[in-house]
Protein backbone atom coordinates (compact mmCIF):
# COMPACT_ATOMS: atom_id res chain seq x y z
CA UNK A 1 0.00 0.00 0.00
CA UNK A 2 2.67 2.65 0.77
CA UNK A 3 4.75 1.36 -2.36
CA UNK A 4 1.51 2.52 -4.56
CA UNK A 5 1.05 5.95 -2.66
CA UNK A 6 5.03 6.56 -3.54
CA UNK A 7 3.98 5.59 -7.07
CA UNK A 8 1.16 7.50 -7.56
CA UNK A 9 2.90 10.55 -5.90
CA UNK A 10 5.85 10.04 -7.99
CA UNK A 11 3.19 10.52 -11.38
CA UNK A 12 1.31 13.30 -9.99
CA UNK A 13 5.02 15.41 -9.71
CA UNK A 14 5.34 14.20 -12.97
CA UNK A 15 1.98 14.98 -14.44
CA UNK A 16 2.65 18.71 -12.79
CA UNK A 17 6.00 18.94 -14.62
CA UNK A 18 4.22 17.93 -17.90
CA UNK A 19 1.25 20.25 -17.36
CA UNK A 20 3.57 23.12 -16.08
CA UNK A 21 5.89 22.78 -19.35
CA UNK A 22 2.94 22.98 -21.81
CA UNK A 23 2.38 26.04 -20.05
CA UNK A 24 5.51 27.56 -20.85
CA UNK A 25 5.58 26.37 -24.68
CA UNK A 26 4.34 29.34 -25.93
CA UNK A 27 8.17 30.98 -25.06
CA UNK A 28 8.75 34.66 -24.05
CA UNK A 29 10.86 36.00 -26.33
CA UNK A 30 14.59 34.92 -26.21
CA UNK A 31 15.93 38.73 -24.59
CA UNK A 32 13.20 38.41 -21.66
CA UNK A 33 14.96 35.04 -20.68
CA UNK A 34 17.95 34.05 -18.92
CA UNK A 35 19.39 30.28 -19.69
CA UNK A 36 20.42 29.03 -16.50
CA UNK A 37 22.75 25.79 -15.32
CA UNK A 38 22.74 24.82 -12.17
CA UNK A 39 23.69 22.26 -9.71
CA UNK A 40 21.53 21.21 -6.71
CA UNK A 41 22.93 20.31 -3.61
CA UNK A 42 22.19 19.10 0.19
CA UNK A 43 24.59 20.40 2.28
CA UNK A 44 27.37 20.29 -0.48
CA UNK A 45 26.03 16.88 -1.78
CA UNK A 46 24.57 17.12 -5.24
CA UNK A 47 20.75 16.25 -5.04
CA UNK A 48 19.56 13.88 -7.68
CA UNK A 49 16.45 13.56 -9.58
CA UNK A 50 14.81 16.64 -7.83
CA UNK A 51 11.35 19.10 -9.65
CA UNK A 52 13.69 22.95 -10.32
CA UNK A 53 11.28 25.26 -10.72
CA UNK A 54 11.40 29.06 -11.32
CA UNK A 55 8.29 30.85 -10.21
CA UNK A 56 8.77 35.00 -11.68
CA UNK A 57 8.03 37.06 -8.95
CA UNK A 58 5.64 40.45 -9.47
CA UNK A 59 3.93 41.17 -12.61
CA UNK A 60 6.55 40.13 -15.45
CA UNK A 61 5.22 39.77 -19.10
CA UNK A 62 6.52 36.45 -19.53
CA UNK A 63 5.88 35.59 -15.93
CA UNK A 64 5.12 31.79 -16.69
CA UNK A 65 6.64 29.13 -14.15
CA UNK A 66 9.31 27.02 -15.71
CA UNK A 67 10.15 23.12 -14.39
CA UNK A 68 13.26 20.72 -14.93
CA UNK A 69 14.45 17.75 -13.45
CA UNK A 70 18.01 17.68 -12.20
CA UNK A 71 19.69 14.81 -13.46
CA UNK A 72 21.30 11.98 -11.69
CA UNK A 73 24.25 13.97 -10.81
CA UNK A 74 22.02 17.28 -9.70
CA UNK A 75 22.96 19.16 -12.47
CA UNK A 76 19.79 21.21 -14.75
CA UNK A 77 19.59 23.33 -17.26
CA UNK A 78 16.57 25.42 -18.71
CA UNK A 79 15.29 28.91 -20.06
CA UNK A 80 13.96 31.05 -17.31
CA UNK A 81 12.18 34.38 -16.96
CA UNK A 82 14.42 37.08 -16.62
CA UNK A 83 13.78 39.32 -13.48
CA UNK A 84 12.75 38.32 -10.28
CA UNK A 85 12.03 34.66 -9.39
CA UNK A 86 11.26 32.58 -6.67
CA UNK A 87 12.58 28.76 -6.36
CA UNK A 88 11.65 25.59 -5.45
CA UNK A 89 13.30 22.19 -5.05
CA UNK A 90 10.62 19.25 -5.12
CA UNK A 91 11.97 15.58 -4.76
CA UNK A 92 10.46 12.81 -7.26
CA UNK A 93 12.09 9.79 -5.83
CA UNK A 94 9.94 8.85 -2.55
CA UNK A 95 13.23 7.59 -1.54
CA UNK A 96 14.33 10.91 -1.65
CA UNK A 97 12.50 11.58 1.52
CA UNK A 98 16.11 10.66 3.46
CA UNK A 99 17.82 13.71 2.54
CA UNK A 100 17.49 16.47 4.80
CA UNK A 101 15.72 18.90 2.01
CA UNK A 102 14.37 22.18 3.33
CA UNK A 103 10.30 21.70 3.57
CA UNK A 104 10.58 25.31 2.99
CA UNK A 105 12.10 25.01 -0.49
CA UNK A 106 9.57 23.17 -2.02
CA UNK A 107 7.00 25.93 -1.30
CA UNK A 108 6.55 28.89 -4.32
CA UNK A 109 4.90 30.85 -1.63
CA UNK A 110 7.83 29.57 1.60
CA UNK A 111 10.91 29.18 -0.08
CA UNK A 112 13.57 31.24 0.45
CA UNK A 113 15.50 30.86 -2.37
CA UNK A 114 14.98 33.92 -4.72
CA UNK A 115 17.14 35.39 -7.59
CA UNK A 116 16.89 38.25 -9.75
CA UNK A 117 18.08 36.72 -13.58
CA UNK A 118 19.78 39.41 -15.80
CA UNK A 119 17.59 39.66 -19.43
CA UNK A 120 19.10 37.57 -22.36
CA UNK A 121 22.25 36.26 -20.63
CA UNK A 122 23.54 32.91 -19.33
CA UNK A 123 24.24 32.59 -15.37
CA UNK A 124 25.43 29.28 -14.12
CA UNK A 125 24.19 28.89 -10.05
CA UNK A 126 24.52 26.32 -7.54
CA UNK A 127 21.41 26.24 -5.09
CA UNK A 128 21.68 24.91 -1.72
CA UNK A 129 18.09 22.91 -0.44
CA UNK A 130 19.60 22.05 2.67
CA UNK A 131 19.42 23.76 6.29
CA UNK A 132 21.03 27.10 5.28
CA UNK A 133 19.24 27.56 1.45
CA UNK A 134 21.11 29.93 -1.14
CA UNK A 135 21.63 30.64 -4.46
CA UNK A 136 25.37 31.35 -5.68
CA UNK A 137 26.08 32.57 -9.38
CA UNK A 138 29.34 30.75 -9.97
CA UNK A 139 30.52 28.12 -11.92
CA UNK A 140 29.42 24.13 -11.37
CA UNK A 141 32.31 22.44 -10.48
Amino acid sequence: MKKRWHVCRRMMVLIGLAFVSLGCSAQAPQNETTKVEGLVTINGTPLPRVAVTFFPVGDQPNGRPTSVEANTEGHFALDAAAGANSVTIAPLDPEMDMFDLNPKCRSATETPLEIDLPKGQSITLVIEAGAKPSITEKPVP
